[in-house]
């Protein structure tokens, strides 16, 4: 016998697992449960729709049962599958967040520890500069294409120390401001004109 109950649960296309059970009872009378699941949908809501119940005798179940199962069927086959589109973009959005969080908190701390490190690096020049070794200090400072976010700070500090560093060696007083000159630090032919022009005077006043 030739039937065309699965072409027709074809043109359904329902998404997900048809379950169908049928009991007899009686002679002429059937109850016939149909339930459709998806597994991919953790959703428990899904689980909370019922079985769809029909019951009656061979006659009716053939002439109805299609436009009886079609409309509820594909209204949970719709929800099941806006569930599962719904519960794939949470899991995506969720993973995107944790990578965005993730993100944040590498940059956060690279950030926490490169501040640590041009922290430690004007430390240094701090403490030349209290030495007043200003040249030292200004070639202590730290490179400002390895700290763009400290580029201001880094060129303020650098023009205070030029500034000093220009004021020590333009206005400091050297220790030694006199010089002792006497005939030992005479050359040979600049002791011998002394003498001739010592010579010159005595004669003139003799």
């Amino acid at each position: 016998m030739k039937t065309n109950f699965f072409s027709a649960l074809s043109t359904l296309a329902l998404n997900g697992t048809l379950r169908i059970n049928i009991q007899r009872q009686s002679t002429n009378s059937m109850i016939v449960s149909v339930l459709l699941v998806d597994d991919s949908v953790k959703d428990k809501a899904l689980q909370i729709i019922p079985p769809l119940v029909l019951n009656g005798d061979e006659e009716k179940l053939d002439e109805g049962f299609f436009d009886a199962i079609t409309s509820p069927l594909q209204q949970t086959s719709s929800l099941a599958t806006n569930m599962s589109a719904y519960e794939a973009a949470q899991t995506k959005a969720q993973k995107e967040s944790k990578q965005v969080k993730d993100k944040e908190t590498f940059v956060k701390n690279d950030k926490n520890s490169k501040r640590k490190k041009f922290e430690e690096q004007m430390n240094k020049v701090n403490e030349l500069e209290k030495q007043k070794k200003m040249g030292e200090a200004i070639g202590q400072l730290p490179n400002p294409k390895a700290y763009p976010e400290f580029t201001e700070e880094i060129r303020k500090k650098e023009q205070q120390l030029r500034s000093q560093h220009g004021s020590l060696s333009l206005f400091e007083e050297p220790e030694n401001t006199e010089v002792q000159h006497n005939n030992n630090d005479l050359s040979e032919e600049e002791r011998e004109e002394n003498e001739d022009e010592q010579e010159e005077s005595e004669d003139d006043f003799n």
